[in-house]
């Protein structure tokens, strides 16, 4: 009878894995979702936006690292003046709206932040920022950004 259970718990813990070499799943805070415009605007004229937002990119200190005028779709960088490799990264894009196409534009905003993080490989990592910082960081870019599109 012993030799029987002590065969049973080598084939059962042989072919199950075990608990302790599972890894931790961290949890990310970030709901999936479509993001939502941080502005919509009715023009008759949406031809000039994209160099729009290429001008507002610059004019608040970021440089264009990808566009695509077809979409309207730009993402750029700041370099961070007080830590050498941080920066802010900002992906922004307009589209039309559905019902209206020919006048409705929404303007979309993504933003994170980058930092040097020592851990178990020192790298550039996005980190988690609240949302008084952020709007530190970018709140005039968004403001100029909306602001265009409403003009």
């Amino acid at each position: 009878m012993w030799k029987c259970m002590f065969l049973f718990m080598i084939v059962a813990c042989s072919i199950a894995e075990p608990v302790w070499s599972q890894q931790i799943a961290t949890i990310d805070p970030c709901p999936l979702e479509r993001p939502s415009p941080i502005a919509v605007a009715v023009t008759n004229d949406s031809t000039d936006l994209a160099e729009g937002l290429r001008d507002v990119l610059t004019d608040e200190g970021f440089n264009i690292v990808f566009s695509s005028p077809v979409e309207s779709h730009f993402e750029a960088r700041r370099p961070d003046s007080a830590q050498p490799g941080d920066y802010d990264r900002v992906v922004v894009w307009l589209e039309r709206g559905f019902h209206n196409p020919s006048r409705v534009v929404k303007l979309y905003f993504l933003y994170g932040r980058y930092e040097k993080v020592l851990g178990r490989e020192v790298g550039i990592y996005r980190i988690e920022m609240d949302p008084a910082a952020i709007e530190d960081r970018v709140g005039p870019l968004k403001q100029a950004l909306i602001a265009l599109l409403n003009s």
